[in-house]
């Protein structure tokens, strides 16, 4: 807390509930916080269930509110229905999800309301022992009304990775994706190789080269490509890892 403009004092409650010998956990929590200017209250809520041996389901929702001294109170809220697949010997895993947001009054547009639906759907599959194929389809559509004008815009990503492994550390992958976008006629794409190894449990780092372009057929001028090398770091995190950040791996 203090006197500049971003200092504030909050005060958070969260809760987990997990039934013993049951199938599904719920979590909730809330904050509000006091800030100078304003006062924010921020809820959630959310459910996990496994729905069967190899399918889980994932329920989330979230909103926020600021009671603004000066000028329009602001508001978003989002959810998420997330279903995956995984099972324990099969070949096959998809993970679908779908995201929802609203907000009203954002500080970019005092007045208006922007709307976003968001659907994601992924599938990996095993060919053998050292080949997976992975396969990502995004599909976003957005609704922005200030007064009396509103824009739409639909989006679609594309992308296809085909992966090599190398013993049970090492993997060379190569990945290509397409992005369109349906009202301005334009098209992105990109692609590269990337080779990585699993330093730790659920820790992968790589590194690689990218390329990706821009294609715009009512303005020429604004197409470009570009290329060059990256380092990466992927993480999933879990018990397992988080353990090692508390000092009790060894326990």
């Amino acid at each position: 807390s203090g006197v500049d403009l971003e200092d504030f004092t909050a005060l958070v409650t969260e809760w987990l509930w997990t039934p013993p010998g049951r199938d599904y956990k719920v979590s909730g929590g809330y904050e509000v916080r006091f800030e100078n200017v304003r006062t924010k209250h921020l809820g959630g809520l959310a459910a996990l269930k496994r729905l069967s041996e190899t399918w889980s389901g994932l329920i989330k929702t979230d909103a926020w509110y600021s009671d603004e001294e000066s000028g329009r109170d602001q508001m978003k809220a989002s959810g998420r229905l997330g279903f995956s697949y995984r099972p324990a010997y099969g070949a096959l895993s998809l993970l679908s999800m779908i995201k929802g947001t609203w907000e009203k009054n954002s500080p970019a547009f005092p007045g208006g309301v922007d709307k976003a639906l968001t659907v994601m759907n992924e599938a990996n599959y095993h060919l053998s022992d050292r080949w997976e194929v992975e396969g990502k389809l995004v599909c976003r559509w957005v609704r922005d009304t200030f007064r009396d004008h509103t824009v739409s815009s639909s989006t679609f990503m594309y992308q296809a990775q085909l992966i090599r492994l190398f013993g049970k550390a090492w993997d060379v992958s190569v990945a290509g994706r397409v992005v369109q976008q349906v009202e301005t006629g334009t098209t992105r794409y990109g692609g590269g190789i990337e080779a990585g190894r699993i330093v730790r449990e659920n820790v992968w780092v790589g590194a690689g080269y990218d390329f990706s372009g821009h294609r715009d057929s009512g303005a020429e001028i604004n197409e470009f490509t570009r290329n060059g090398f990256h380092i990466g770091i992927k993480v999933k995190f879990d018990e397992k890892l988080l353990r090692y950040f508390n000092g009790s791996a060894g326990d």
